[in-house]
């Protein structure tokens, strides 16, 4: 069994699909010792046995994927973006610091998806629309095999001053609706 998870986990296959395999082979093992152990100790002479499953093989959702520890605090954040934003000033490159600046700003001042804010226009932007605007998130989360589904994210915290960050120059009072994510 041991063999088996290294060899899943060094062809690189997620801690999470790992653990469904185990939990598979534990509930196949499990069907196969209770519905059919009296008949393979008749015919073999051999009870079922752990097969490897021992109880350092169960499942738990503490993995790779797991989350470490509780989120930053507030204090933290914003001493975070406090830094960044003082780098957007003496980047080399101006607008792909803003754009970093903008990237990891926007998912915590709206409801957005990282996926979904990497996929933004320009027209995406809408700040007429609600008391602070909107995000028009054209490819949004899918549900199985559904496809993307569109949706609209609130603007929340003056998202629309940190997105006039990212034209190709340096802000001097540009209006949102001019600002994109990332393409222009």
């Amino acid at each position: 069994m041991d063999e088996m998870l290294h060899a899943l986990a060094a062809v690189g296959l997620a801690p999470g699909t790992r653990r469904q395999y185990l939990q598979m082979l534990r509930a196949f093992h499990g069907f196969v010792a209770a519905r059919y152990g009296a008949q393979v100790r008749a015919v073999f002479g051999v009870p079922v046995g752990d097969g490897g499953l021992d109880r350092f093989n169960h499942v738990r959702h503490a993995g790779d994927d797991a989350a470490v520890g509780p989120p930053p605090g507030r204090e933290r954040l914003q001493a975070f973006f406090s830094f960044v934003r003082s780098q957007v000033a003496v980047a080399s490159d101006y607008r792909v610091m803003a754009r970093d600046y903008a990237l990891l700003r926007t998912p915590y001042h709206s409801a957005v998806r990282v996926s979904e804010l990497v996929r933004l226009d320009q027209a995406d932007v809408h700040p007429h629309l609600g008391p602070s605007g909107k995000l028009h998130v054209r490819f949004g989360k899918a549900a199985n095999t559904s496809g993307p589904r569109p949706r609209w994210a609130p603007m929340l915290e003056g998202v629309d001053r940190i997105l006039a960050l990212v034209p190709g120059r340096r802000p001097t009072a540009i209006p949102c609706h001019r600002a994109a994510v990332l393409r222009r």
